[in-house]
Parts: C-alpha cells; sequence; structure tokens
C-alpha cells in the first residue's frame, strides 16, 4: 500500500495531529479536550454531567422520533419504490399468494415474524406458500453478519432445510426460534422433534458442511441484493412490500387483500391499523375500531402544505432526499419547494431566523393540521419553532453540518482541526467494530486509500455515546456512562484496542487488524492477539495502550463525535463534509477526489465497484447506531 507509516514516524505525526493548532488531523488540544490529565479527569467527572442529560435527552429524542418515526418510514419509503414492485394499493386480487420473508435466523424481529407467520400460513393450505431468504454480507471470500459467524451457520442450515425438507421446514425453524441462542447448533435436535426422517437429517447435515450450503447462502445474497433488501424481516406478498404490522392477525389481512374470498378471510377484520386504509392512496386512511368485528376505514383529504427546503448547490455533503422522501411518507399533502442560499428570500430567513447550518426543513404552520401531527405527538419532537408561521426540523433530524458563513464555516473547520487550501483532504472514517455495514465500507475505501496513497489523510474514529442507560446488549466502559455502547462491551473494547492500532502502526496495520477481527466479531476478546499479529503489530503494545492510554484515547474522540453530530456508522467525511451514497471504490474515490484543489492523476483511473459489497449500488448504504 502506497501510504504505509513506519511506526515511529507515524506515531510522531500523530502526536502533531492531536494537538498541534490548526494540523490536520484530530482536534487539537486547545480546541477539543485538554492535554493535562488533571483537566482531563475534571471535564469527566465535572461537566461530563451536565453533558451526559444533554446528550441523553437528544439520543432519546433520535430514537423516539428520529429511528421510530423518520428512519422507518424512509424503509418503508424507499422498499415502495423499488424497482419491478407494484404500489400497495394497486396489487391485484390473486388465487395464491407466495410470501417471501427476508431474515437474519438470530435476529430478534425476524424470529418473531417466523413466529408469527407460522399459524396464519396453516390457515390457507396450498393457497399460501413461503420461502425464506436470508441478508447477509460478504466480507472478502466468506460472510458475516450481524450477530457474528453463528448467524452466518445458522442462515446456511436452515436454507438447506429449506431445501431438502421443505414440509417441515417451518416447523424446524419456529423450534429452533425457542432458544436463538444456540442457533446453529440446536437444529439437530430441533430436527428430530419435528419428526423429520432420517435421510433428510442426513441430507441437511450434508448440505450445511459442503458447498451446498455455501451456494444457497450466495444464491440469497444476490437475492437480497436484486431486491435491495437489508432490513430484518422485511416481507413481500406476490412480490409487493408488505409494510403492516408483524403479527399474527396483520400478517392474515395482509394476505387476505391479495386472496380475497378465502374461507380463511371470512372473519378477518376490516383493518387492524392505519396502514391497511389504502383503498384510497391519494387521501389519508384511518382505521376505526381497529381489529375489532365493526374495524372500517374511512378516508380523509390531506392537508396541503409547504415546505421551504434551504441548500446551498456548492455543498457536496447536504442531500435532502432522504428527508423528502420520508416527509413524502409521512404526509401525504406536501410540497417541497428547494431554495438556494444565495437567494434574496433565503438570506431573508437567515437573518429572521438566525440560521448557521445547513441544509434547512421549514415546515408552514398548517403542518399541525395533519393527521400525522395530531395522532402522533412524538413526532413533534423532532422540530422547534421557527416564527409566527413555520416550524423547522431540528438539526439533528436532518443532519445539518454545513456552516452557512464563511466565518461560521472556518470556525468550524478550525475546531474539527481542518485546514483547507493545502491540496491533502482529510478522511474521517467513523466505525462500530461489530457493525457488518462497517465491514463493507472498509472493504470499499481500501483500494481508494491504496489508490490516492500519500496524497490523502485517513483517520479512523469509532462511536462512545453518552449516558446511555445498560440494558440488554448496551454497555458502558465506564461507570459515569460517559462511553458506553448499544452494541455491548465487546465492541467498546475492540473499537479501543483498534484505535490503539492506529496510533502505534499506522493506517496500514489498521486496516489488517479489521479486516481480521471481522471473522470473529462475536469472539473479538479471545482472538484479538492473533489478529494483531497478523497485522504485524505487537499484542503487548496494544494490551499497555488499552491499559495506560484508553481514557485519552477516548477524550480525544469525544470532541470530534460532538462538533460533527455523529450517530451512525459507518459515516465518512471528507474535510469536514459527510458523504452520503454507496459503499462502493468508485463512489468513495469520486467524493475523496472532489475535495483536492489540484487532483493527482490516480483520481482520474476508474476503480471498479468488484468489492463484493451486497449493497455497493444502493442509493444510502445501511448504518448501525442511532
Amino acid at each position: 500500500m502506497k501510504n504505509t507509516k513506519r511506526k515511529g514516524e507515524h506515531r510522531k505525526k500523530q502526536k502533531a495531529v492531536r494537538k498541534a493548532a490548526g494540523k490536520k488531523g484530530r482536534p487539537s488540544s486547545s480546541l477539543s479536550s485538554s492535554s493535562s490529565s488533571s483537566d482531563r479527569h475534571h471535564r469527566s467527572h465535572g461537566s461530563h454531567h451536565s453533558h451526559a442529560l444533554v446528550v441523553s435527552s437528544l439520543l432519546i429524542l433520535l430514537v423516539v422520533v428520529g429511528f421510530l418515526v423518520y428512519f422507518i418510514a424512509f424503509d418503508e419509503q424507499m422498499e415502495q419504490v423499488e424497482e419491478g414492485l407494484e404500489p400497495a394499493e394497486t396489487a391485484p386480487i390473486a388465487r395464491s399468494a407466495k410470501l417471501d420473508l427476508y431474515v437474519t435466523s438470530r435476529c430478534p424481529y425476524g424470529t418473531l415474524a417466523e413466529n408469527a407467520l407460522k399459524p396464519v400460513i396453516e390457515q390457507f393450505g396450498d393457497s399460501v406458500s413461503l420461502k425464506i431468504h436470508y441478508i447477509v454480507n460478504r466480507q472478502g471470500s466468506g460472510f458475516v453478519s450481524l450477530h457474528g459467524p453463528e448467524e452466518v451457520q445458522g442462515d446456511i442450515v436452515q436454507l438447506c432445510a429449506q431445501e431438502h425438507a421443505p414440509a417441515s421446514f417451518l416447523d424446524l425453524v419456529v423450534c429452533m426460534n425457542k432458544d436463538v441462542s444456540s442457533i446453529p447448533s440446536n437444529w439437530g435436535s430441533c430436527a428430530s422433534a419435528v419428526g423429520m426422517d432420517p435421510s433428510q437429517i442426513a441430507a441437511i447435515k450434508t448440505c450445511y458442511a459442503g458447498e451446498e450450503g455455501q451456494q444457497l447462502l450466495e444464491a440469497s445474497v444476490e437475492d437480497s441484493a436484486r431486491r435491495n433488501v437489508h432490513g430484518s424481516p422485511t416481507l413481500f406478498i406476490n412480490n409487493i412490500t408488505y409494510s403492516g404490522r408483524r403479527d399474527a392477525a396483520s400478517y392474515l389481512r395482509g394476505i387476505c387483500a391479495r386472496l380475497g374470498d378465502h374461507p380463511a378471510c371470512a372473519n378477518t377484520p376490516a383493518c387492524n391499523s392505519d396502514r391497511d386504509c389504502t383503498a384510497e392512496p391519494d387521501r389519508v386512511g384511518i382505521c376505526e375500531d381497529a381489529s375489532s368485528d365493526v374495524a372500517r376505514c374511512v378516508y380523509a383529504d390531506p392537508v396541503d402544505f409547504e415546505v421551504i427546503v434551504i441548500n446551498d448547490k456548492d455543498c457536496r455533503s447536504c442531500d435532502t432526499s432522504r428527508v423528502i422522501l420520508t416527509d413524502e411518507k409521512l404526509f401525504r399533502g406536501v410540497h417541497h419547494r428547494t431554495i438556494d442560499i444565495s437567494t434574496p428570500e433565503a438570506q431573508a430567513y437567515v437573518k429572521k431566523l438566525h440560521l448557521t447550518l445547513l441544509p434547512v426543513f421549514l415546515f408552514s404552520q398548517d403542518v399541525t393540521k395533519t393527521y400525522t401531527w395530531i395522532k402522533n405527538p412524538p413526532i413533534r419532537g423532532a422540530f422547534q419553532p421557527a416564527d409566527l408561521t413555520h416550524f423547522r426540523m431540528k438539526d439533528v433530524m436532518t443532519r445539518a453540518r454545513y456552516p452557512i458563513s464563511e466565518q461560521a464555516r472556518a470556525s468550524y473547520l478550525q475546531k474539527i482541526g481542518i485546514r483547507t487550501g493545502d491540496n491533502r483532504p482529510r478522511v474521517d472514517f467513523f466505525s462500530m467494530g461489530t457493525c457488518p455495514y462497517v465491514a463493507e465500507a472498509e472493504e470499499a475505501l481500501l483500494p481508494v486509500v491504496d489508490l490516492l496513497g500519500d496524497s490523502i489523510d485517513v483517520v479512523p474514529h469509532y462511536l462512545f455515546f453518552d449516558g446511555l442507560t445498560p440494558s440488554g446488549k448496551t454497555a458502558c466502559l465506564d461507570a459515569d456512562r460517559h462511553f458506553c455502547s448499544p452494541l455491548g462491551l465487546v465492541e467498546l473494547q475492540q473499537d479501543v484496542r483498534s484505535l490503539c492500532v492506529f496510533n502505534h502502526a499506522g493506517i496500514d496495520a489498521w486496516f489488517n487488524f479489521s479486516a481480521s477481527l471481522s471473522s470473529c466479531r462475536d469472539d473479538a476478546d479471545s482472538c484479538w492477539k492473533d489478529a494483531a499479529a497478523r497485522a504485524g503489530v505487537d499484542p503487548g503494545i496494544i494490551r499497555s495502550c488499552y491499559d495506560q492510554e484508553r481514557q485519552a484515547l477516548l477524550d480525544d474522540e469525544r470532541p470530534l463525535l460532538d462538533a460533527m453530530h455523529v450517530l451512525a456508522a459507518p459515516s465518512l467525511f471528507v474535510d469536514g463534509e459527510e458523504y452520503v451514497g454507496p459503499s462502493s471504490p468508485e463512489s468513495f474515490k469520486r467524493f475523496i477526489c472532489s475535495f483536492f484543489e489540484t487532483p493527482p492523476p490516480s483520481c482520474d483511473e476508474q476503480l471498479s465497484s468488484g468489492v463484493s459489497l451486497s449493497r455497493q449500488d444502493s442509493p444510502i448504504s445501511p448504518t448501525c447506531g442511532f
């Protein structure tokens, strides 16, 4: 690789990067964290208490409003516009229903969907068929999945059962779901429990251990990529996206909407939720007396209102398509009008509303008359009053990071340690080590780093959340809950060790270490030493760094996370501007090269998208986090 650093030289450079004001790298000590241990201790145990309350509130808002309302709505909207799929409201009535369910074998939501579908499907006999597909990610010559290597193996054994024992397959899956933590090892006992004959069990075993299982998983990967499916569970009924609730009654209704007068549909309620009311697609469907014998759909005309989007045509990271699509999903009568920051109208809003960051979404007051606003009080938390006639969507929801004024932009760049005009872009890559989407992004970024070499600086970072309450898998490195992760303690430990590798051995070693860990993401606490050795790093140095430098490394990460509002991984920034798009080498390269004042000849070299990424052509890559 062209930008390999010698260890001694790299350590000197990283100290300069971390502490010298104006130098590219992590924020300087004068702008972010204090260089003295006493000041660092004071910040962690003094101001951090008030900071934790603020960030906790922000995270709660983001989880309740942003994720549950806006991000889920975006995913559903994207599913509806996939190529080759008909909108739900135009679904034809058919004599049979073909169900395609996309899951991961250890996903709790996927197992709930499987369990709920089984009794429903049994009511329809031969009129309904189910095929389960599995969502995994290619990594090198193998596969990775969100819940670790055991999940990949669980996917394979269930695919083999579906192939060789189709009549008993769903019984097997539901049996295995009773103890998800034992998947895949519980498949044998479950196969016997559901009455599979010895020949079927032998065929599954041979498939599971051999090439056939790999081929079935590969076919499942291709099918998931073709449909751009990345959420477990995702259900299609006769090739139409199902977007209702994930319970038996809702699934029954969804199937009956496709089958018409099947006897199993005789006593089906007219609707279980508003989502079921789609007969009049241009109006707002409302389910009255949901799930009861007298349930009915009523329809109301949508409230027409305008959203003014203020943006900068020169901002490379100010993509507004995600929010606009979500708005259109939530508010039937919304109309967006985009104005550039250079126009007198936009400048008037900047002055009147004291705007500082782009993009800006200004909703007219009529949004308060909409059914969505009235029925979903939590959604109001995504907005703040702007003036007497507008509500403004909060910056954390629009991911507004681009300073409007030149002075503010210069201040922001100084705060995060960026110096422009040196023809050397800095790439900040934010990671969560056990997130499978991060592995895809790293694999796509590597050939770009290899190509551009020493003409760029690449600095990895990790997400540490402040104020999360440990529950389920969520864990913290400290008793005061300043450094926490929703992905667990192994995630946190792995991230700190990865920072140690980068700080002591450079970006090449970091890429190698991270790639080695990808094969044991759920067992990183025991295999990291081997990963370090394969990356050419002395495990003793990593252990010493973890024990003695951990707090300093964590404190250095916090200011950048706060200044850049990074809440999800993978996230990639170049000179402070966020990349929004697919995780593919060529897309990464084009974005990074746009920041050179004088691009090097290597920017003209075409990078193939030959890295085996299941979603390299997706408009927006999925992430872990909030």
